[in-house]
């Protein structure tokens, strides 16, 4: 009997976290290539607003494009010249904000959506290569931006690529 009540208290205790997480909303692999207009998404073409450019050895992409690439929704703001992202990867959402010049992204790493109480983290994650407005639109260099959202990120040289995972 005591057995049966501890099992169930557990499977109580646990039964809500495991259907208020929210499922990974990037992909699982995009391919963004200097130059190229088109990316893809988990092998599918995908249609980029600006080709990203290599400049200084950074690989710029607009963020816009960045971050549907990457399943993260972004709105501008005007007034400060800045891109906020937003990720809901596993049980964490990422929040990252990105202004023009800027050589940081401030993430914000909290609890997903129905998650209980966790930790939440703030942290600025400088950047080597500062963001940049280029025909209106605002270019980041791909990878600290990338991992940030907590993506693995490889370059590939032969077709001057990043490939995001």
């Amino acid at each position: 009997m005591f057995r049966k009540i501890v099992l169930s208290s557990v499977l109580l205790f646990c039964l809500p976290f495991v259907f208020a997480a929210p499922a990974f909303a990037g992909p699982a692999k995009a391919v963004i290539a200097a130059g190229k207009n088109t990316g893809t998404v988990d092998g599918q073409a995908y249609r980029l607003q600006m080709a990203p450019v290599l400049e200084n050895g950074h690989l710029y992409a607009a963020v816009r494009d960045l971050a549907a690439a990457l399943g993260a929704g972004v709105s501008w703001e005007d007034k400060t010249q800045s891109a906020t992202m937003i990720l809901e990867r596993g049980s964490r959402r990422y929040t990252a904000v990105l202004r023009a010049g800027a050589d940081r992204i401030e993430l914000t790493d909290a609890p997903g959506r129905g998650i209980a109480a966790q930790y939440i983290s703030v942290r600025k994650i400088m950047l080597d290569a500062p963001a940049v407005l280029q025909n209106g639109r605002l270019m980041a260099p791909v990878r600290p931006l990338a991992e940030a959202l907590g993506f693995q990120v490889r370059w590939d040289a032969t077709a001057q690529a990043a490939v995001i995972e």
